[in-house]
């Protein structure tokens, strides 16, 4: 037993209890609706869609209605006819959901979940829910899309058609991405949809195209719930229009006198224009295109230039008034004028140029301006204002002119022609007889031997006026083959408003010319300067040659110098002349009449100074130092007891035979010093340095000796320093000097 200690009594009392409380449960219990399908949008094309329905305590049985009529109910496991539909959920928790795959236009509609009524519950009826299948526009068109051809100023619809859209698309309208409003919209069921769910859009917008407009991009965009991005059509206006004319010149600023290009710039569509040219209404001819040449003058200023340009939709013209830059022109010029002295007097300048010209007036000579008005106004006129004005009109870019006015104070003719003026026999004479005065003559008569001519021709005279620069007037007597009986006196007379003035002019024979003088004066003076130059060359040259000869004199008298280039004695260079065959190594040959130039070059190895030769490098170096700046002094030639014989030259080192012999002379002492005085003068003439020793200082009779060809036996020469003289035999020699031949290398 499970419960031995629960009599039966107790257990019949619960079996009742709970009974009751079931009976209870049941009898209390009714069907409702937890959870009603919602209104659901989905994409064409979606993998599917779940509408929920849940149910508690259902006792009745469970319907899905479908506009109003009955798709499926809880008894079934599929729907009939309807594979794509199904009942799914949990039926013990109440889940009745209705799942649709694949899902079409076809779904479209509206759902209602329903449960009948049962012997305790009454039907339920859940609220109608919108399944919306959305779709895209098919087609979102722009009616003229993409060039629309309009005229300006003509209105114009714009239609948008967005069809095949579920729900019905929406459409916006921009130009150049600028909204605009204004537009009427309408939508309804496509025509050609036979599902019946879709809807077409229709936009329309009115638009009046002004020039702006064209090349501007005018765009509809359609929309619905099924896209992200709006679906664009769009199109460009072509706005057709007449040209749109504006003339131009090149160059912008136009100067008289050349050549500028007319331009006609036009804006047309269509751009198949002709054009038309005209000057102030004139019809230019052979101009057909947009620009023309014109040769600009002055008359052109402010003259007006037209085109016409025409094309398909109209005729437009352009102008402009040509501004011609042009220089200073006089309109008014002064005149010289005459006034009675302190009464007023004015002369008037009047200019004319583009830009507006300027006037000044200076009198002639001087820089001060007068006045900037084109009137120049005296009040009082003096002796001091008597000259002449000049006027000045300037205009920027353009150089001024002038112009000149005189002012005079009435006077009686005054005459300033020479009172003597000359003429050659048989040539044209010309009498001179000027004016300044004002007011201006009326008459001016010359006369002469009874003869009286005021203009024109009497034999051979003839008398004119002219008008001179200064405004004044001048009689010319012209005198034809003047023959001498023509040279005397003729009278001017000259009469003016004032009073009358005579003048005689004398015509005088006139001799040579000063300019035959001046040509004879210079061709003078250059036959002088010629002459003197042709001399003072021939001096230069004489005195050049005279110089030369002076100096060959001079250097055929030179005494040659023979230098031996090493240290010896002097009983080597006493013995020197003796010697037969060949002369030492180093040493110069002599002749036996005249010692030979000895060059410096040949005193070692034959060659001449050169930093190669180490001989000469030693000697240019700070270690050597010249035999004669030794303190100690070779001994006599009578107290030397070395060999005479030189050493061997050596070519790396030709100084070691002058130290070798140097070195024996260490503790020589001086010997007194015996010194010929001719020779002393000799020496001082070819030597710069206080110790040079000339070679002829040992010039004893033994050295003057010569060998003739083919006798071995030494002949004396002549004796070329006077050695044989008795006066010169007792002379003391400095054997001291004499020794110091053999450092003068």
């Amino acid at each position: 037993m499970l419960f031995p200690e629960i009599p039966v009594n107790c257990c019949v009392l619960i079996c009742l209890l709970l009974s009751s409380c079931v009976h209870l449960e049941y009898a209390n219990a009714t069907q409702s609706l937890t959870q009603e399908p919602a209104d659901t949008a989905v994409n064409f094309g979606a993998g599917a869609v779940t509408l929920q329905c849940v149910v508690a305590e259902k006792s009745g049985q469970l319907f899905w209605i479908k506009d109003g009529e009955h798709i499926g109910s809880d008894k079934d496991v599929t729907i009939p006819g309807l594979s794509r539909y199904a009942i799914e959920g949990d039926a013990s928790a109440g889940e009745y959901n209705l799942k649709i795959t694949g899902v079409a236009l076809a779904d479209d509609g509206l759902y209602q979940c329903q449960v009948t009524p049962s012997a305790m519950d009454a039907g339920l009826n859940s609220h109608t829910a919108k399944l919306t299948v959305q779709r895209p526009p098919g087609s979102v068109s722009l009616d003229g899309s993409p060039t629309m051809s309009v005229k300006v100023s003509e209105a114009v619809n714009l239609t948008c058609n967005a069809n095949g859209a579920n729900p019905a698309a929406t459409i916006a309208w921009f130009r150049d991405n600028a909204p605009l409003e204004g537009a009427i919209y309408s939508s309804g069921r496509a025509a050609n949809d036979v599902s019946g769910k879709l809807w077409d859009a229709v936009s329309v917008l009115g638009i009046t195209p002004e020039l702006n407009d064209h090349g501007l991009v005018y765009e509809c965009r359609a929309s619905n719930a099924a896209v992200t991005e709006p679906i664009v059509a769009g199109l460009t206006f072509d706005v057709q229009h007449a040209p749109v004319v504006a003339v131009e010149t090149i160059p912008a600023e136009i100067r008289e006198e050349t050549t500028t290009i007319c331009r006609c710039v036009v804006d047309a569509n269509p751009r198949s224009v002709s054009y038309v040219w005209s000057k102030n209404g004139d019809t230019l001819t052979g101009v057909e295109s947009n620009q023309m040449e014109l040769l600009v003058t002055k008359e052109d200023h402010k003259a007006t230039i037209k085109c016409s340009a025409t094309n398909t939709i109209g005729t437009t013209e352009g102008s402009m008034e040509l501004n011609v830059l042009y220089g200073p022109r006089l309109v008014e010029v002064p005149i010289s004028i005459s006034v009675d002295e302190g009464s007023p007097a004015q002369m008037e300048c009047i200019g004319d140029g583009n830009p507006t010209p300027t006037t000044k007036w200076t009198r002639l000579g001087s820089r001060a301006t007068l006045s900037t008005m084109q009137r120049l106004q005296f009040d009082t006129v003096r002796g001091s204002d008597v000259g002449v004005y000049v006027c000045s009109v300037t205009v920027p870019g353009f150089e001024p002119i002038t112009t000149i006015g005189r002012l005079d104070i009435n006077a009686i003719p005054v005459i300033d022609s020479p009172s003597v003026q000359r003429a050659k026999v048989g040539s044209t004479a010309i009498l001179e007889c000027r004016t300044d005065t004002k007011p201006d003559p009326y008459l001016i008569m010359w006369s002469w031997k009874d003869i009286e001519l005021e203009t024109g021709s009497e034999g051979r005279f003839e008398a004119e006026q002219v008008e001179t620069a200064a405004g004044g007037i001048t009689s010319l007597l012209h005198i034809k083959r003047v023959r001498k009986e023509d040279y005397g006196d003729y009278n001017c007379t000259v009469w003016n408003d004032v009073g009358i003035q005579s003048k005689i002019i004398m015509l005088e024979q006139q001799g040579m010319d000063r300019i035959i003088y001046i040509i004879i004066g210079v061709v003078a003076a250059s036959g002088f300067i010629f002459v003197m130059t042709i001399i003072f060359m021939a001096y230069c040259r004489r005195r050049l040659r005279k110089n030369k000869a002076q100096v060959d004199h001079a250097s055929k008298e030179a005494i040659p110098v023979e230098i031996i280039p090493q240290v010896m004695s002097l009983k080597d260079a006493l013995n020197k002349g003796k010697k037969t065959g060949d002369e030492p190594d180093g040493s110069p040959h002599s002749s036996g009449s005249r010692p030979r130039y000895a060059m410096p070059h040949e005193f070692v190895n034959r060659k001449r100074d050169s930093w190669e030769d180490p001989q000469y490098r030693r000697r240019q170096s700070n270690e050597y130092m010249e035999p004669h700046q030794f303190d100690r002094r070779p001994p006599p030639p009578w107290e030397d007891d070395y060999d005479n014989r030189r050493e061997p030259y050596n070519d790396d080192d030709p100084y070691a035979r002058h130290d070798n012999q140097y070195s024996k002379f260490e503790d020589a002492k001086p010997e007194p010093i015996y010194h010929d005085r001719s020779i002393r003068s000799q020496r001082s003439r070819h030597s710069d340095h206080e110790d040079y020793v000339d070679p002829r200082d040992f010039c004893d009779p033994p050295y003057t000796r010569y060998k003739p060809e083919g006798n071995g036996e030494y002949r004396d020469r002549d004796d070329p320093y006077g050695y044989e003289h008795d006066s010169d035999k007792d002379s003391e020699v400095s054997y001291d000097s004499k020794d110091r031949l053999a450092t003068n290398v």
